[in-house]
């Protein structure tokens, strides 16, 4: 990771505005809006602490934290205060099981007013947090790890601060009594969370709503009986790999800027969840680069969405860019945004097979068509793992609704197609290792394996009599081959790129072929010559 300066983005175009670049560079920082200040608290590795002045778009330093506090991953929210012209802050977090934590106060005073109104020794300072006796008290202990800690103020009085924190932990602590008065799990089993979008809805106080990857929850306190009760909530495909985004909550809509995964990719894509519809939404627009750990806040008006600093996967950034609000709340959608809700609203009724006890499929050719409509999508969108994995277990009807008979393994890669034989004794499978597997229904063992491909194999379909299997793949070829003898009759050579299928013609005199190269071929299966192209 690099700490370097390049919040220059001279190609940055509309919906975005590029404003003043930040001091220094910041990721994983906090951010504060108190009038027209953006009120900017570290970030990784990062003590200082700025104010932004959103009319003049100018930058005046603050204070730092002090030196021997660890930042990687904290948490700032504003303590209610009933004094206009200050505001309370409380930093906490950041630091893992074998680091000491550190919980702080400041209450700060313009550092825009000239006139030094109601400065005190005590403004604009990080101080330890203490009670009445001036005891320090801790938000996390030290077996905790509290990097990408996220917390909220909250409740029927704003007194209640919820902490949400590594692996799958909720706590509450009253800011009036200064105690914890809950600790809690969250339901992740097998999951954690860290660098998440944690938010409080507007009208419910106490209701919140949790994502981090592929985890959603709706969470509500009750207040009189100290308990939670939690509701998973569907998060949108795409985006389940990801966490340490910039998120924003205007209007009972959740913004959702970048992030990045675990192996290690950085997303530049755009999000929207309706809180009221629980409904998601995909934007073609995206942001200008791809990034992380950056920090999204909203304007006090509603207007502007700004999104400052983050991390590119090589550079830490100084940038700093602003979008309007009302471009991310249209109600129409782009033809592709259109056709990426209803490819969700697809795999969304897959995953609901999981649950539902409605009737599932009514013939073997349903079960091939959601097979054909997953080989399509893997073709297309390479590393489609987490789908692959539903729709597997799809089809095999989640073991609840049908016994699973047979698990055939023997592939050394990723299995890409799979088609029974007209009797149904055989089944033909292609893989990523480059072979056509013949397989046994009965007794699940392989028969025959077809070598000859010098690239992934993406799908195969028998003959009606079942001596003869069609292949395609991604050596751009289409190759006839006789089960028998295990031999290729024939390569069909013509694609200028990947053949993601292949189909006999009812009378099978030919094949039909589509590729990456934007074509569809038809090839004549006795001499193997291409008919139309």
């Amino acid at each position: 990771m690099k700490n370097v300066n390049t919040g220059n983005l001279n190609t940055l175009e509309p919906p975005f505005e590029r404003l003043a670049p930040l001091p220094i560079s910041f990721n994983l920082t906090r951010c504060i809006v108190h009038g027209n200040e953006i009120i900017i608290c570290g970030g990784r590795l990062r003590k200082q602490c700025y104010s932004y002045h959103i009319l003049k778009n100018q930058y005046k330093y603050i204070c730092s934290y002090p030196n021997e506090a660890l930042l990687r991953g904290h948490c700032v929210v504003k303590i209610p205060n009933e004094n206009m012209n200050e505001i309370t802050l409380l930093s906490f977090g950041g630091q893992n099981e074998n680091n000491e934590k550190y919980t702080l106060i400041m209450k700060y005073v313009s550092v825009w007013n000239e006139n030094g109104h109601n400065k005190k020794e005590y403004n604009n300072k990080w101080i330890d947090f203490t009670d009445n006796q001036n005891k320090r008290i801790s938000i996390g202990k030290d077996e905790d790890n509290c990097e990408g800690i996220n917390a909220i103020v909250s409740g029927s009085n704003n007194n209640l601060l919820f902490i949400t924190y590594s692996p799958n932990k909720i706590d509450v602590f009253n800011l009036d009594t200064l105690q914890y008065i809950k600790h809690d799990i969250l339901p992740i089993e097998n999951e954690s969370i860290g660098y998440h979008c944690f938010i409080s809805k507007k009208e419910k106080k106490n209701e919140m709503i949790l994502f981090c990857k592929k985890i959603g929850l709706l969470i509500r306190y009750d207040e009189n009986n100290n308990n939670f009760q939690f509701e998973n909530i569907r998060v949108y495909t795409t985006i389940r790999p990801f966490l340490s985004y910039g998120y924003v909550n205007v209007n009972d809509f959740i913004l959702f800027f970048g992030g990045d995964s675990a192996e290690g990719d950085f997303s530049k894509e755009i999000y929207k969840y309706s809180i009221n519809e629980n409904k998601w939404m995909k934007f073609e627009q995206t942001l200008p680069i791809a990034l992380s750990d950056c920090n999204g806040v909203i304007t006090g008006d509603n207007t502007f969405i700004h999104i400052i600093g983050g991390y590119d996967g090589e550079y830490i950034l100084s940038t700093h860019i602003k979008t309007n609000v009302k471009k991310w709340l249209k109600q129409e959608n782009t033809l592709k945004e259109k056709q990426w809700a209803m490819e969700e609203r697809e795999k969304k009724e897959i995953e609901g097979m999981r649950a539902s006890d409605t009737k599932i499929f009514k013939r073997r050719k349903e079960i091939e068509t959601i097979i054909d409509h997953w080989i399509h999508s893997l073709s297309i969108k390479t590393g489609w793992i987490y789908d692959f994995d539903i729709i597997i277990s799809q089809y095999i009807l989640v073991r609840k609704y049908f016994k699973v008979s047979k698990i055939l393994q023997g592939h050394s890669g990723n299995v890409n197609g799979v088609k029974f034989s007209l009797d149904g004794t055989k089944v033909a499978s292609s893989s990523k290792d480059e072979t056509i597997r013949i397989w046994d229904v009965k007794s699940g063992k392989t028969i025959k394996i077809l070598k000859g491909h010098s690239d992934w194999v993406n799908d195969v379909e028998f003959s009606r009599n079942g001596k003869i299997i069609i292949s395609c793949s991604m050596d751009k070829t289409i190759r006839i081959w006789d089960i028998e003898s295990e031999t290729s009759i024939n390569i069909l050579n013509g694609h200028s790129s990947n053949v993601t299928r292949c189909k006999f013609s009812r009378d099978e005199k030919n094949i039909a072929s589509c590729s990456f190269d934007r074509t569809i071929r038809i090839w004549n299966v006795k001499d193997g010559n291409e008919i139309k192209k």
